[in-house]
């Protein structure tokens, strides 16, 4: 019985607050920061929260999928919900600004991340600031913001979840030093040009830059980062050089697939295995090196690369898969006598040099 009560009682402060929110009444007066002290402390409180909710080892949405919000509702356009912690997650924008500025405080509750799909389609937005309060975004947070071109992110940023697929304005973006993880972040952003990976980041995943057409260059500036590379640069046709950093473990599925002015490519000594469709339809790429160690080349990984005249197999490789290289008729492969490339070549009628 308490809990029922509890909760009516919850629904009804939700209900008053909102109500107040649309009316003008009040409630939202805390959202414009005091002070420079004041935001000091809540962007420090905000890092250790996201230290205390992923120290368990059980994610950092652990906390917020296990626990139900004291309170939710709606102040200055921004749907939101309260926890127990202090903190708030930004739901949804239901405004019509083109510009945006994000609070770091909501009612009392410190801005601790933007959920899945909070702007998604605001088709009319052109900027936005987000808080240094700011831990996470969630995934698609700024999805379809077509006209989105000017982005500031916290500088506490831990983890970006694919939060700007399809913008297709945005040009560059710069990401802060805080950033750990990055999920599919850039998705057919196809305005995308140029962008640098920062040094601390740990975790690469997604099709992180798919579709974006306009991208020229990317900087890895991180070292230590596992790299998940399934179509990575899918269909980046102006790219001309993308060498991703030592010690990713191989080239996923479709990475390079459509990238139709890669003319070279360097890849990490620290790959073990070349996925299906990883280089194909990669017109104008002409030499290929892969590294000792890789032990495996997948279902048409060099397919259509018309311009390939040479690739080079070590005798690690033990495993090539149907088509790898089909469409390559001007290709020769250069290996080791008698190794497994040796003998699938001569099977496949095409040309072989020894080293």
């Amino acid at each position: 019985m308490k809990n029922v009560t509890g909760k009516l009682l919850n629904l009804l402060v939700t209900v008053v607050l909102t109500v107040m929110s649309v009316l003008g009444l009040g409630a939202c007066s805390d959202t414009v920061s005091k002070s420079a002290y004041e935001y000091g402390q809540a962007i420090q409180y905000c890092n250790l929260v996201y230290e205390s909710i992923t120290s368990d080892g059980k994610g950092y949405y652990c906390y917020y999928e296990e626990n139900e919000p004291v309170i939710r509702g709606i102040c200055n356009s921004f749907s939101y919900s309260g926890y127990e912690n202090g903190t708030a997650v930004i739901e949804e924008y239901v405004g019509k600004d083109a510009y945006i500025d994000i609070p770091f405080k909501i009612n009392g509750y410190y801005v601790f991340m933007l959920a899945k799909n909070c702007f998604d389609s605001k088709l009319w937005i052109k900027s936005v600031i987000v808080p240094d309060t700011v831990q996470i975004i969630d995934t698609y947070a700024f999805i379809n913001c077509r006209l989105l071109d000017d982005v500031v992110l916290s500088e506490n940023l831990k983890v970006l979840k694919g939060g700007f697929r399809n913008c297709n304005s945005l040009e560059s973006i710069e990401l802060p030093d805080s950033l750990r993880y990055i999920e599919s972040a850039f998705n057919g952003c196809s305005g995308l040009k140029e962008i640098k990976l920062p040094k601390e980041l740990k975790e690469i995943s997604g099709s992180m830059f798919s579709g974006c057409r306009n991208l020229l260059g990317i900087e890895f500036l991180c070292e230590e980062a596992k790299i998940q590379t399934t179509s990575f640069f899918e269909n980046c046709v102006k790219i001309e050089s993308a060498n991703l950093p030592e010690g990713t473990e191989w080239i996923g599925e479709s990475c390079y697939y459509g990238c139709k002015n890669l003319t070279e490519i360097i890849l990490p000594s620290t790959i073990e295995q070349i996925r299906d469709l990883a280089f194909a339809e990669c017109n104008r790429l002409i030499a290929v090196n892969i590294p000792d160690g890789v032990t495996s080349i997948g279902r048409f990984a060099f397919r259509n690369c018309k311009r390939l005249e040479n690739i080079y197999i070590p005798a690690s490789v033990t495993r090539i898969d149907h088509g790898a290289f089909s469409g390559c008729n001007n290709l020769t492969i250069t290996t080791e006598e008698g190794s497994f490339a040796d003998i699938a070549a001569k099977e496949n009628g095409i040309p072989v040099k020894y080293r």
